[in-house]
């Protein structure tokens, strides 16, 4: 899943994307510094990572001296994002960080923004979210989807995770703020896309990590932004869409696993109620008439409807053998209603400070 967030990150990473030619591997020889990391971030959005990582070590390592040095190291970190090596992906966005400094915040915000997803492939969200209000301070410097919707949705997720609501919601109405001021620049004819690649952005997450152990605290992250993916499916874009179908089918598929290889059967079902909550929260968001569905939505609406067979067949059995009194069953039966989203309120104090920045 984390692929697909590489895709377009790379898109906002380099600024510019130059075409490749058809089942070309190698980046051509005689070009300037610029078109070669152009091109190599174009082997990256085609999901050519290994050539491209090749492609900006080579550069990195021959050319060091060049104003695009940091720009090839980024693009390093992202590839190695892309290939999940969350470590190697750390180290560099750090090196980069340190280079760049206050001379260069452009940089500095990037590699704090991409050490974030290396320090939440790595599992550590405390470390993911020092980077992320690193990045969050330096947003000027970003593009503003970047800065005003993609970084506090992100933050809004991982605080939510970490059982901060006040933190989440804040920072959840802050993104839903700056999308809607961002988008009104947008022109109409380039708005479903923009639209949906943006709401793809926001909701993405990694289930690297996923566990029983912090299970709970994954689906209590995605309370917060799963709404986003699935308003990107809503879009019926043709890219991005099904980018989004992918990744929410990856999210629950992985979040079924974990609930099915429970062998605590305690555990299994108090996984398995807090699974059903989410899917019911996503259920909330399916359209009053069957007309208005798009066939990426329909297909997200089956895969859910199959996975929540499998989740209230464990939950069921599990209830029966842990003898549930007949309020649980009540609470829990097939017919119960779904819990409605808690409104989202604005918090107007900025978070504390978190001390020194134990990414450095």
């Amino acid at each position: 899943m984390l692929r697909y967030f590489l895709i377009i990150l790379a898109v906002f990473m380099s600024g510019a994307c130059a075409q490749i030619t058809k089942n070309r591997s190698e980046i051509p020889q005689g070009l300037t510094d610029p078109e070669i990391i152009q091109d190599a971030q174009s082997l990256l959005q085609h999901g050519k990572n290994e050539e491209a990582l090749k492609a900006f070590q080579e550069f990195s390592q021959n050319k060091r001296s060049s104003i695009y040095f940091l720009e090839s190291r980024l693009g390093e970190a992202q590839a190695e994002l892309a290939l999940e090596n969350f470590q190697g992906a750390l180290e560099i966005s750090r090196e980069v960080s340190v280079i760049a400094g206050k001379e260069k915040l452009d940089m500095s915000a990037r590699a704090f923004y991409l050490m974030a997803f290396a320090q939440e492939g790595l599992g550590d969200d405390l470390k993911a979210l020092a980077a992320l209000l690193d990045a969050y301070r330096l947003r000027s410097y970003l593009p503003a989807q970047v800065g005003q919707a993609e970084i506090p949705a992100r933050l809004a997720s991982i605080y939510g995770k970490l059982g901060r609501e006040a933190q989440a919601s804040k920072y959840l109405t802050e993104a839903e703020k700056g999308l809607q001021k961002v988008s009104a620049s947008v022109p109409p004819t380039e708005a479903k896309s923009w639209m949906a690649r943006t709401y793809f952005q926001m909701g993405s997450v990694t289930t690297s990590q996923l566990s029983g152990d912090n299970f709970s605290q994954f689906v209590d992250g995605q309370r917060w932004v799963q709404v986003y993916l699935i308003k990107a499916i809503k879009q019926n874009d043709p890219i991005w869409s099904p980018k989004a179908l992918a990744s929410l089918q990856q999210i629950y598929r992985d979040l079924l696993k974990v609930v099915d290889t429970e062998q605590v059967r305690q555990n299994q079902y108090q996984k398995a109620s807090e699974l059903l909550e989410i899917i019911e929260q996503a259920d909330l968001y399916k359209p009053l008439s069957e007309h208005k569905v798009g066939s990426y939505e329909k297909d997200f609406n089956l895969y859910l409807a199959e996975v929540r067979k499998k989740t209230e067949k464990i939950l069921y059995e599990g209830g029966e053998r842990l003898g549930l009194t007949e309020a649980a069953k009540e609470r829990n039966s097939l017919k119960r209603v779904p819990r409605k989203s808690k409104p989202v309120e604005i918090q107007q104090e900025l978070p504390k400070e978190m001390g020194e920045d134990p990414n450095l």
